[in-house]
């Protein structure tokens, strides 16, 4: 009985033996898939971030040639260009000159055109409060100062005056 027993062990230990290698060829079989699954996610998700980068850089371009062709549009201006030549080289510096007075009108016409002006809902409160400016249009002259500027352009510092 002994041969008998000692075949009867040795079948099983072969048939656990091979349980155990079909158990661990199937889990990592399983782990082969799920990390080409997760593999395959990651590279739709990478696709599907790569079009939304691109539809943001696609609006950003539009939106800086929206931008740039309005200050574009204020610099190829002859009168602008002209008031700004005698403003520059006048003695006075009187605050209402007509050039000035012009330079205004056309910044404010043309920030209130292109979205510059702030719509918010301090307009007409008639108090001691300084806006946000966040927002808006200037003329500079060739040392840097504003000659004119919209109601909610903000403060320059040194670096934007200098650019």
């Amino acid at each position: 009985m002994s041969t008998k027993s000692f075949s009867a062990s040795k079948s099983t230990h072969v048939a656990i033996i091979l349980l155990l290698t079909f158990l661990i060829v199937g889990v990592w079989g399983v782990l082969r898939f799920v990390d080409a699954e997760n593999a395959r996610e990651l590279l739709r998700w990478q696709d599907r971030m790569g079009v939304v980068a691109d539809s943001r850089v696609d609006a950003i371009e539009r939106w800086l040639a929206t931008e740039s062709g309005v200050v574009n549009g204020l610099a190829e201006n002859t009168s602008l260009q002209l008031y700004l030549t005698q403003i520059e080289y006048a003695d006075e510096g009187a605050d209402t000159s007509p050039e000035r007075t012009f330079l205004r009108n056309l910044l404010v016409a043309t920030a209130d055109r292109s979205g510059y002006l702030e719509t918010g809902g301090m307009e007409g409160v008639k108090a001691n409060v300084e806006s946000s400016g966040r927002r808006g249009l200037a003329l500079l002259n060739s040392s840097g100062e504003v000659v004119t500027a919209t109601r909610d352009f903000p403060a320059l510092d040194a670096g934007a005056r200098s650019a």
